[in-house]
């Protein structure tokens, strides 16, 4: 303790007052959320759209996997199912590939989240934890994989 002008005052400074748990966006926040509500309803809209071009822009393949090895890749199937759900054909986008759905109800997800938060001007908390996201994300991969195995032996040997 130091006396100064007749006031005592403790050289232990007292720790900082909490700010708000509101933290200053970055710019890449703002850019992404921004890319975010633009890029989702647009892939939207060409997925909509995209059956109206004519047939020889349609018919290609733009699979590289494809291109290279012959054989379907794991998310072969993915457009075609993503394009069937947005002409309302849940059917075909089912056949076409049953993870699609689940990709459309992520993206929708995703915007409406983004859509609140830059409503709102913070960030929304997460909706799982990391050991959650961690398990969704491998539960996610490893359907992709087993189901990219069932078309392969379906291909090759019935």
């Amino acid at each position: 303790i130091r006396a100064n002008n007749g006031k005592f005052r403790s050289s232990v400074t007292s720790p900082p007052k909490k700010l708000e748990s509101k933290a200053p966006e970055s710019d890449f926040d703002r850019v992404s959320a921004l890319g975010i509500l633009f890029c989702i309803p647009l892939l939207f809209l060409i997925a909509f759209v995209y059956p109206l071009f004519p047939h020889e822009f349609t018919s290609l393949r733009f699979c590289a996997f494809w291109h290279f090895f012959h054989v379907d890749c794991p998310g072969c199937g993915l457009i075609r199912a993503f394009m069937a759900l947005t002409q309302g054909d849940l059917r075909a986008s089912i056949n076409a590939h049953p993870l699609g759905m689940v990709i459309a109800l992520f993206l929708v997800l995703l915007f409406l989240r983004t859509a609140v938060s830059v409503w709102k001007g913070k960030k929304l908390p997460p909706l799982f934890s990391d050991r959650l996201r961690l398990f969704l994300v491998w539960c996610f991969l490893l359907s992709l994989l087993g189901l990219w195995a069932m078309k392969l032996y379906r291909s090759l040997f019935l």
